[in-house]
C-alpha cells in the first residue's frame, strides 16, 4: 500500500470552518481550497481492499456520521479537529486515512497517535491492529508510562 490518494492543487483555501450535525462538531483547517465538499465513502473503490476486508470482518456495514464527514477530508490531506461523543467512530475516522497512506516499504515510524490515558492508548492500538489485519508487514504498539522502556523500545524497533 502507498499513498493512493492525491490532493488536487488548489483544493483547499478555507482557513477555518465549522460543521455541526447530530452532536458532531468539526473544525476544518486547510491552506488552499475554494470549497469544502463532504463526501461519503460509500463505494469499495474509495478504500483499499485491505481496509474494506477488515471492516467487513469486523462487521462494519456503513460509516458513522463522524466517519462520513472526517474520512474524505483526511483522505484529501486536510487537517481536521473533530469532537464527538464516545462510541461514535472517531478511532476509525482517523485510523483509516493513516492506514491508507502507509508506505509499507519505509523503515521508520509513519504515525504517532497521542492519547490522554493508558486505557485509550491500548484501545486505539487494538482497533488499529484490527483495521490493519490484512496489511502485510504492519506493526503498531502502544508506548505508555509505567512500563519498561527497554521492552517498549524493542516493540517500537519492529
Amino acid at each position: 500500500m502507498g499513498s493512493r490518494h492525491e490532493t488536487a492543487p488548489g483544493h483547499c483555501r478555507v482557513l477555518g470552518a465549522t460543521v455541526e450535525e447530530g452532536g458532531v462538531n468539526f473544525a476544518i483547517y486547510c491552506r488552499n481550497a475554494t470549497n469544502i465538499e463532504l463526501l461519503l465513502f460509500s463505494t469499495p473503490e474509495d478504500l483499499s481492499p485491505e481496509i474494506m476486508g477488515a471492516l467487513k470482518k469486523m462487521g462494519v456495514k456503513r460509516p458513522t456520521t463522524v466517519q462520513q464527514k472526517a474520512i474524505p477530508l483526511l483522505m484529501d490531506n486536510m487537517s481536521l479537529i473533530a469532537k464527538a461523543p464516545t462510541g461514535t467512530g472517531k478511532t476509525f475516522a482517523f485510523s483509516i486515512p493513516i492506514l491508507e497512506y502507509l508506505n509499507m516499504k519505509a523503515d521508520f515510524v509513519q504515525a504517532l497517535i497521542l492519547c490522554p490515558t493508558r486505557e485509550l492508548a491500548l484501545q486505539i492500538t487494538s482497533e488499529i491492529k484490527g483495521l490493519a489485519r490484512n496489511i502485510k508487514g504492519f506493526h503498531a504498539c502502544a508506548i505508555i508510562g509505567g512500563q519498561s522502556m527497554k521492552i517498549q523500545s524493542e516493540k517500537l524497533a519492529k
